[in-house]
């Protein structure tokens, strides 16, 4: 996973700038950044053919800033299930990257312990947890190998999908308390919705994934854990409410080509 800012995010980073400059300065940023994902490459038979990159953005027509924000809005929405266990509104609909400001003091305490932020110092473990933001560090658990014994057979994906939730939460937590600039988090932020859609079949099958992947880890931790189904109850909770995001937003509605699409032009220049 490359680990600079990826071109995923220009467009939806800078939909209120339309401007023919700014659409240059992005494409410029995107063939900066990806040579040789964007590069011809020949195989072995001397066949020549455009990077995978330049075929992904060739895949669609452009978007238009109503596109761009509905990719945004879905990809905001994954973590909608944690704001929801804590009694709060994600707020998908600001489409803004930050958390909503009314998050627990003690959730900043729990985070920055987690990521080691006051022995490694901020700038260390911000840079650590992006490098990092797609590796599951659940799978080197020993016990991932004898799921099929406990009747777990789908351990593995409920991880992912549990992990993949609760780091679009954190992202958005860090970039609220000021320490992870928004340029960095949209980028890791889409490329997780972008996984997320690929790995399940809808809000449904994600969410309940994830809160099953939840149980599994509090339990492989500690097997005499109090409220170890917590968030499976949340889930059932949250996705029986009226107004829940999730039943507004189409699983269909996130498209990173579409995202991406507008840049294409330059870079087939």
């Amino acid at each position: 996973m490359p680990k600079k800012p990826l071109p995923a995010a220009l467009l939806t980073m800078n939909t209120d700038e339309p401007g023919a400059q700014a659409r240059m300065r992005l494409s410029d940023a995107l063939s900066n950044t990806f040579p040789q994902w964007l590069a011809p490459v020949t195989d072995d038979v001397g066949t020549s053919r455009s990077g995978w990159l330049r075929r992904l953005l060739a895949r669609s027509g452009p978007a238009t800033t109503h596109h761009a924000q509905r990719h945004r809005r879905w990809a905001l929405a994954l973590a909608e299930l944690l704001f929801y266990r804590l009694g709060m509104d994600g707020d998908t609909g600001r489409l803004q990257l930050a958390a909503p400001p009314t998050v627990p003091a003690r959730v900043r305490a729990q985070i920055e312990a987690e990521l080691a932020i006051e022995d490694s110092g901020a700038e260390t473990a911000i840079e650590r947890f992006c490098a990092r933001f797609f590796r599951v560090p659940y799978f080197e658990h020993p016990q991932l190998v004898d799921v099929r014994d406990d009747g777990q057979e789908d351990a593995a994906r409920n991880l992912l999908a549990w992990h993949a939730m609760r780091q679009s939460y954190v992202l958005r937590l860090l970039v609220a308390w000021g320490l992870l600039d928004e340029s960095r988090g949209w980028p890791l932020l889409l490329l997780n919705a972008q996984r997320v859609q690929d790995c399940f079949n809808d809000w449904l099958d994600f969410g309940s994934a994830a809160a099953r992947g939840h149980a599994t880890w509090l339990q492989w931790n500690d097997p005499q854990v109090r409220h170890a189904k917590a968030t499976e109850v949340a889930f059932r909770d949250f996705h029986d409410e009226f107004g829940c995001v999730w039943k507004r937003l189409h699983w269909s509605d996130f498209n990173l080509a579409q995202a991406v699409a507008p840049l294409a032009m330059r870079a087939n220049g």
